[in-house]
C-alpha cells in the first residue's frame, strides 16, 4: 500500500509538550518561508545532535518508537519538522532518497491540520506507481532528466494529484520512494507543521549521510527553502509538470 492512514493510539502529553516547545523555537528563528527544522539525521558525525534539550531527545525517541511499531525492519534516517507558511510555493515532485535506497517510507504526523489548499500532494499512477518509480530510477542512473511525459507514456495512464488531508494529530505513512510527492503551494491562511520521520533499510547504503541535518547544525537546525527545494542531490526530481 502506497499510502496508509494509521491510528496513533493517542499522543502522549510529553510528546505534545516537546513538539510545542520545538515548534516555538523554530518559528522564532525563521517563520517567513518554507523550511525544515532538523531534529536528527543519520551519520552526520556531530555530537551536537545528542547533546540537546530534553524536548529534542524526546522527539528522537518517539521517532524511533514509531519506526519500530509502524515500519518494522526499517531504520530511521532522518527526523525533522516541516513548516509551510502561507504563500509558500509548491516544490517539484520527487522521490525521497531514491539515489541511495530502493525502499523509503515517511511517517507524517500532522501537528497542524493539513488541508487541500495546504498539504503534501502525491502524483498517483494507480497500480503503476512502482513501475513508474522504477523507470524514473533507470533514467536517473543514466544521468538523464526524468520527464513526466516519459513516465506517463510508460504507465499508459494519466496521473492524478492526490492531496494528503489530515486532521491535527492524525498520522499516515507514505511510500516516498515509489510515489512522486511534493509540498503543495500554501493557499491557506495558516502555517502547516508536520513531524516527519524517514525510514529505509540502512544495509542498502550504510554510508548514507543526511545532508540536510549536517548542514542545519551551523544554522540553528534550520534548512531553508534553498536547501529543502534543491532535490537533485539525494532525491529523484520530476520535470515537465507545471507548479
Amino acid at each position: 500500500m502506497d499510502v496508509e492512514y494509521v491510528s496513533n493510539g493517542g499522543i502522549a502529553d510529553e510528546i505534545r509538550e516537546a513538539l510545542a516547545q520545538v515548534v516555538c523555537e523554530a518559528m522564532a528563528v525563521q517563520p517567513t518561508e518554507p523550511f525544515h527544522y532538523m531534529i536528527w539525521g543519520r551519520n552526520t558525525g556531530d555530537a551536537r545532535q545528542t547533546a540537546d534539550s530534553r524536548h529534542l531527545a524526546a522527539l528522537r525517541d518517539y521517532a524511533a518508537s514509531l519506526a519500530t511499531s509502524l515500519t518494522p525492519g526499517m531504520d530511521v534516517i532522518s527526523v525533522r519538522l516541516l513548516f509551510s507558511p502561507p504563500g509558500s510555493p509548491a516544490q517539484p515532485f520527487h522521490l525521497d532518497y531514491a539515489q541511495h535506497f530502493s525502499e523509503v517510507r515517511t511517517i507524517f504526523l500532522s501537528a497542524s491540520p493539513s488541508t487541500a489548499s495546504n498539504c503534501t500532494e502525491c502524483l498517483m499512477f494507480g497500480e503503476m506507481n512502482s513501475e513508474v518509480a522504477a523507470r524514473a530510477r533507470q533514467f536517473a542512473q543514466k544521468g538523464m532528466t526524468v520527464e513526466l511525459s516519459d513516465l506517463a507514456c510508460a504507465a499508459d495512464t494519466r496521473p492524478s494529484v492526490q492531496s494528503l488531508v489530515l486532521d491535527a494529530w492524525q498520522m499516515c505513512i507514505l511510500r516516498t520512494s515509489h510515489v512522486f510527492h511534493r509540498r503543495s503551494a500554501n493557499r491557506s491562511d495558516f502555517t502547516r507543521i508536520t513531524f516527519n520521520v524517514d525510514v529505509a533499510r540502512l544495509s542498502e547504503c550504510p554510508e548514507f549521510i543526511d545532508l540536510d541535518a549536517r548542514r542545519s547544525l551551523d544554522h540553528e537546525r534550520i534548512c531553508g527553502r534553498d536547501i529543502v527545494d534543491d532535490l537533485d542531490e539525494q532525491d529523484i526530481c520530476l520535470h515537465g509538470l507545471p507548479s
